[in-house]
Parts: structure tokens; C-alpha cells; sequence
């Protein structure tokens, strides 16, 4: 919305400025976030009394009536309209419209903002779907967001790749449940399959010899004889995977660090370790702490034990495979020796 503004010639300033025009986007996830949301608008009329205030989101969406007796509120739009914003803003301008709310149940396609600028350096947040069909219980979002609807692929893959081009090095993807992304679309699609495509074909081209990453449907197979799929516990299942994973592409030297005051992952990534040593005996863990107690020198020992055992387990791989070379040099020259002169001259 700040970049259509823009756009537009429109200049935007701190919210506890004196504005002409103030945009509160709203929240109604609780009665508190309901009671804030009216506090902001009074709070921005209190500003400047001759402002235009736009009320839009989620608490404009689901309370039409209490919307309607806020008499600070100039313009009212919904989760659908908040597109064409500028657009009703101009209209409130001259005093044409006063409130736009469609019943975004029906709506069953993502709604694009166009090109947006970034004011961070180093982070771009971008969204990829809104919606919900869950319509728990005690849950108010689908009745605000409405059905499920997936961002097209294309329009994402641009967006990122724009995001590269202003030098930015980090996206965060959101949405309202990105679980379901790709629901709505006529053919089986998932995100992990969007966000993983194009880095799969950089690391194929790529001569520095990167791992490919490995296919996460795979990894929730080769995880559940160690842990449950089920478990939330810290990284959840996810950090078990991500070790399988290296060991499988023969990678079993790993330095499992655990992170400052996070006991959940503590207790999955040093209690697993026992189980995957047993369904993968060249399995070389070793946890290292990042804790206020834990000091340098244990931290450095634990590294330094853990290269230890590689390099004998290394030195014994090396000795096997020439004990097997060694074995199998001589069988060979017992073979030629059973072979007589006259087979010998024909197999030549």
C-alpha cells in the first residue's frame, strides 16, 4: 500500500506525524487487538481532526456494523479492496465514497500489489497466499481472510528475482497458511517445489561441487525409524533429517551446534544422536554447545575429538580398501596362473 501511495506522488511520513491522510490497517485476531485498532484510529484523529482516516484489514473485514458507527472513519475497505486503495482514497477526496467492503468469501483468486519497493537492506518479506479453509472453532480467519488462494508461481518467481536484482540477499515467504499453498491450483503443486526449483538448477551448473538439496518427502521417510514425524520439539523432526541427510551423501563428520539457551534442541539433537549411530555406524556426531556455562576449551575439544575420530575412521577406511585391493591383486594372479599358454594366447 506505501509503495502505491508513492506511486502516486504521495508523501509518507511517521505515524505519530501530523499527516493529511492516515491508513490503519487493522487487526481482529482477539478483542484486544480489535480495541487497539479502534485506539489507533482515534488516536490518528486526534492528530490532525481535519485528516482523512482509512480504516482497512482484517477487523474491517468481519465488524461492518461497529465499523459503521466509528464516526473518525472517512473510508472503509476490506482485505479485496485494499488493492485499488489509492484509487478509493481519491474518490474519499472528493467526497464520493465512504465505505467499500466486499464479501471476500467469494473472492477464489490472490490479489497482486503490483512492483514493491524495499526499505530494508538486507531482508525483503514477500507473500504468497492468504486464506484459510481450516474455519476452526475458535478461529476468526477464514471469516476475515476467506477462502484459500495461492499466489501464482511466476508472479513470486519475478518478485524474488527483483528482490536479487535491488541487492537484497534474504526473503522471508509468508502468508496466512502457506501449508496450503498450491491447493487451489488444478494440478498437485507445493511451495517447497517453487522455492526449491530454480536453486537446484544453479547448484547442477554450479563446478564448486555443492550438495543437491535433498527431497524433504524423502527425508520424512528415512527419519521415522529414529523420530516422529509429529514432533515439535525445537527444529522439530526437521534438525534429525538434516543430519540423515548428510550422512547419506557421505557426509558423517557433523558438528551438531546447539544454541544459546534453546533446551528444545538440546534435548532432540543430543538424544537422537545414540539411535542414528546405530542405523548408521559411521555416524561421527558431536553436539557442542553454545550455553553461558559452556566455555571455549570444552567447545574446542569437542571439535577437536570429532576430527580425531575421522581421521581414524578415515586411516581404517583406507587400510580396508587396501587390504580389499591387496586381496583382490592376488586372486587375479592366481587366476592367470591357472590358465594355461594356448587359453592364455586366445583370450589375448
Amino acid at each position: 500500500m506505501i509503495q502505491k501511495f508513492i506511486e502516486n506522488g504521495y508523501k509518507i511520513v511517521e505515524n505519530h506525524e501530523k499527516a493529511d491522510i492516515y491508513i490503519i490497517n487493522t487487526c481482529t485476531v482477539t478483542n484486544m487487538s480489535d480495541r487497539k485498532s479502534r485506539q489507533m484510529i482515534r488516536r490518528a484523529k486526534e492528530i490532525n481532526p481535519e485528516a482523512i482516516i482509512i480504516a482497512v484489514g482484517c477487523y474491517v473485514q468481519v465488524a461492518k456494523k461497529e465499523i459503521e458507527n466509528i464516526k473518525e472513519i472517512d473510508l472503509a475497505l476490506g482485505n479485496e479492496e485494499k488493492v485499488d486503495i489509492v484509487k478509493y482514497c481519491n474518490e474519499i477526496i472528493q467526497k464520493n465514497k465512504k465505505e467499500e467492503i466486499a464479501d471476500v468469501m467469494q473472492s477464489r483468486k490472490f490479489a497482486e500489489f503490483g512492483e514493491t519497493s524495499y526499505t530494508e537492506k538486507t531482508r525483503a518479506v514477500i507473500k504468497v497466499q492468504d486464506g484459510c479453509d481450516r474455519f476452526c472453532s475458535y478461529c476468526i480467519i477464514p471469516y476475515a481472510r476467506g477462502r484459500v488462494r495461492s499466489r501464482e508461481p511466476e508472479h513470486i518467481i519475478k518478485e524474488i528475482k527483483q528482490i536479487a536484482n535491488e541487492g537484497i540477499k534474504e526473503v522471508v515467504i509468508t502468508g496466512i497458511h502457506i501449508a496450503s499453498y498450491g491447493k487451489d491450483f488444478k494440478k498437485d503443486y507445493k511451495l517447497i517445489d517453487l522455492l526449491e526449483k530454480d536453486v537446484k538448477i544453479a547448484l547442477s551448473n554450479s563446478k564448486k561441487g555443492y550438495m543437491m538439496p535433498c527431497d524433504i518427502w524423502h527425508l520424512e521417510e528415512q527419519v521415522k525409524d529414529v523420530l516422529s514425524i509429529g514432533n515439535q520439539t525445537g527444529e522439530g523432526w526437521f534438525l534429525t533429517a538434516e543430519m540423515i541427510e548428510y550422512i547419506e551423501n557421505n557426509i558423517p563428520n557433523i558438528v551438531c551446534v546447539q544454541p544459546f539457551a534453546c533446551l528444545p534442541n538440546h534435548v532432540v539433537g543430543k538424544g537422537v544422536i545414540k539411535t542414528i549411530r546405530e542405523k548408521y555406524p559411521d555416524a561421527n556426531i558431536s553436539p557442542v554447545d553454545y550455553d553461558p556455562g559452556a566455555s571455549e576449551v570444552n567447545q574446542a575439544n569437542r571439535i577437536k575429538l570429532l576430527m580425531t575420530v575421522a581421521k581414524d575412521n578415515l586411516k581404517k577406511k583406507e587400510s580396508e580398501k587396501h587390504s580389499i585391493d591387496l586381496e583382490n591383486k592376488s586372486e587375479n594372479n592366481l587366476e592367470n596362473k591357472n590358465i594355461n599358454p594356448k587359453e592364455k594366447n586366445t583370450i589375448s
